[in-house]
């Protein structure tokens, strides 16, 4: 059949449609769409013109089946023939409505980036009016439109090519000039993005910029909100807008050696804490033999205070976002080297030095092949966990960082169950038992007739031990008399004393150290109640009430997301600011405050974190370490420690507003982020349920019996 055929019935398909109705059409004509659809340009086009009447003349369900199917028309036969790529982007324009919003940024929204991307302007000012009306589609759903707006800055704002930052800026500008969202919306998510476009390098990119504030913010009233959302470092874009087109005469953001600079100094403050740490606390009780072990893990827990750092710095806005985005990455990247190749390696060197059958001359090739084997074990890690992607490498961050986040999700929310259950009982009078000084000099006393007995005990066994060492009778020998027959009588009932004086003894003894036990935990007692009637007892006690609610509710809400496969979906100062404005009703600017809350909110979740940690490892240290396994648990801290930070910023991330999650999401890549969060909540649900059972049975009152 000639092509010129195969146009003509493409052109009317959508006329037959109407005439046979949506099930005759759905059933009878779905074939030949999808043939036309690999046809030559000249039957494709025919069909492109009249997509938009086909596809609303089709039933919605036998509708849907078509979206993935549109992917072809972005492949064209002649490059040169951008007119064809103009028109899908004016059809899918009009035929945004027809679809539910999920299926429209599923299947539309990615072709809308994927035109975006064109060479041609006028493809691509096609591509940003179908953007602009998929956003005006979905303006009502906040978690997808937030996701799809996250998408947008990740893959255009932060491109590294001038046309997609354009393109970006442009969008933004479109938005404004529609009025599809609000203009404290658009601060949100959009403003700090594209006010990192004003210093771009590229004149036209910052042209855009200067046009979209000067038009669309600075006038009708919008200066002030914009001015309290933007804040004092970027005070200048609004007040000189003439300064986005000519940087040269405003002061222009600092060189990346200047943030060099800035950021060293931060790290050599982490440094020297790590090291002061290691020797006044850590070793304060050995020597520092290996001085590669305190470099690792000063250098571990830099890295790790430096993660905590660029988020306080993504909510700042401290730096532009292309720095911050490459301070990410280098910081990530150094951290996973040290948690996967140079902690490992050093864990099996210092283990395999330690022992005394390998000769030395074997120990590089042992360490080498245990390292080997740590990372098939850390490879198959990933195996019975929904964390493996297909188009992933081993080398990909997102591998690595997946496969760490498992095992350091792990280890903080068996730390967080614990904590969360202990806090309470050793902090709160009502977990302290009623001891009273008498009690105490009751069991003491008792102490001290028990090591008497003990000791009277052990006086009869070395007497009988002497006479039996020297028996009397007659030294020469000779025959024996019936004095000598009784005391050789005697010598054998002293024999059984003694097997009787020991099992006495054992008994005593066993007795003595619970005592001791009990006399321990009493002195303790009472110094804990004492110690909670003073101020800062009651301070702690108070504290203790608000932990213990928190633990329960924690306990309840992991239960209903583990049952119902729930994970959040908004940040806690998001959900806390909402309900304050739509049920409290306050009045207030939800984007600044959102900032401020956000910052003390993640500042004191920093602290705490490793604050907790250290302490934790340090107790862990005092207990485990010796003189020669003290470097390997130094070590084996180090990256416990390296794990358990990667895991808190993916976690951390959940406790953040959208806007600020944008270079953390792009850095960390495709991870299945809702995993991590329900393998806490089923980590952190054993764990403080094991914790309740452990303290139950481990600290119940003693038996008071009277054995004496």
């Amino acid at each position: 059949m000639s092509y010129k055929i195969r146009k003509t019935v493409a052109s009317s398909l959508h006329e037959l449609a109407q005439i046979l109705g949506p099930e005759l059409a759905a059933s009878h004509l779905s074939p030949l769409f999808e043939g036309f659809l690999k046809d030559v340009d000249e039957v494709r086009i025919a069909i492109l013109n009249h997509l938009h009447e086909f596809l609303s003349l089709i039933g919605p369900d036998h509708r849907v089946v078509f979206l993935p199917k549109l992917a072809d028309f972005l492949r064209v036969e002649n490059l040169c023939n951008w007119r064809f790529q103009e028109t899908f982007a004016e059809q899918l324009t009009e035929c945004v409505p027809l679809f539910a919003p999920k299926d429209v940024v599923k299947h539309i929204g990615a072709y809308a980036q994927s035109l975006l991307l064109h060479n041609v302007a006028a493809v691509r000012r096609s591509a940003i009016l179908l953007i602009t009306r998929i956003v005006k589609h979905i303006i009502k759903d906040d978690m997808l439109l937030s996701n799809y707006i996250l998408m947008m800055c990740q893959r255009f704002a932060l491109s590294k090519k001038w046309r997609a930052r354009q393109s970006f800026a442009m969008f933004c500008a479109e938005v404004l000039e529609q009025r599809v969202m609000e203009v404290d919306r658009f601060v949100a998510l959009l403003l700090h993005q594209l006010l990192d476009l004003s210093w771009d390098p590229v004149a036209n990119v910052r042209m855009i910029v200067g046009d979209c504030i000067t038009k669309h913010l600075v006038v009708n009233g919008r200066f002030s909100r914009v001015m309290v959302a933007v804040g004092p470092q970027n005070d200048l874009f609004i007040r000189q807008p003439g300064c986005l087109l000519l940087p040269s005469k405003c002061h222009p953001p600092k060189p990346l050696v200047s943030y060099w600079y800035q950021n060293f100094r931060f790290k050599v403050l982490f440094f020297t804490g790590a090291w002061i740490f290691f020797m006044k606390r850590l070793f304060k009780d050995y020597e520092v033999r290996h001085v590669m072990v305190q470099l690792i893990f000063s250098i571990t827990l830099t890295l790790s205070c430096t993660m905590f750092e660029l988020i306080i710095f993504e909510i700042l806005g401290f730096l532009d976002s292309s720095s911050r985005y490459f301070f990410w990455y280098l910081m990530l990247y150094l951290l996973l080297f040290v948690v996967i190749v140079l902690n490992p390696f050093y864990i099996g060197y210092y283990c395999v030095s330690n022992i005394r059958y390998v000769r030395a001359d074997y120990v590089r090739r042992l360490t080498i092949l245990t390292w080997l084997i740590f990372l098939g074990v850390f490879w198959k890690i990933g195996d019975p966990f929904p964390i493996n992607h297909p188009n992933q490498g081993f080398f990909s961050i997102e591998s690595l960082v997946s496969r760490i986040g498992v095992i350091g999700v792990t280890v903080m929310a068996l730390l967080s169950g614990f904590g969360a259950v202990n806090y309470p009982y050793s902090s709160m009078k009502y977990f302290m038992r009623d001891v009273s000084e008498s009690d105490v000099t009751s069991i003491e006393k008792r102490l001290i007739q028990t090591m008497d007995m003990i000791v009277m005990r052990k006086k009869r066994i070395a007497i009988a031990k002497k006479q039996r060492a020297h028996p009397k009778g007659d030294p020469a020998g000779g025959k024996k008399g019936i004095w000598d027959i009784l005391a050789s009588v005697r010598g054998d009932r002293t024999s059984e004393n003694i097997n009787q004086l020991k099992l006495e003894i054992d008994g005593l003894e066993e007795m003595s150290r619970q005592l001791f036990l009990e006399v321990h935990e009493n002195r303790n007692m009472l110094e804990r109640i004492e110690w909670s009637k003073t101020w800062k007892g009651i301070y702690f006690n108070f504290l203790g009430y608000i932990f213990s609610g928190y633990c329960l509710w924690k306990i309840f809400i992991c239960t209903i997301n583990i049952v119902f496969d729930r994970v959040g979906k908004k940040d806690p100062v998001t959900r806390g600011i909402e309900i304050a404005v739509h049920w409290m009703g306050w009045d207030f600017d939800v984007n600044f405050w959102s900032q401020q809350i956000s910052f003390y909110l993640v500042g004191c979740i920093v602290v705490t974190s490793i604050r907790g940690l250290l302490l934790t490892l340090t107790k862990f240290f005092n207990r485990m370490s010796s003189s020669k396994s003290s470097n390997v648990i130094v070590l084996v801290m180090a990256q416990i420690m390296g794990m358990y930070f990667v895991s808190s910023v993916l976690l951390l991330r959940m406790n953040m507003p959208v806007q600020y999650r944008t270079i953390i999401t792009q850095v960390l890549g495709a991870l299945q982020f809702n995993f991590y969060h329900r393998w806490f909540d089923v980590i952190f649900l054993v764990s403080a349920l094991g914790s309740i059972v452990t303290l139950y049975l481990a600290h119940k009152p003693p038996v008071r019996d009277n054995m004496m």
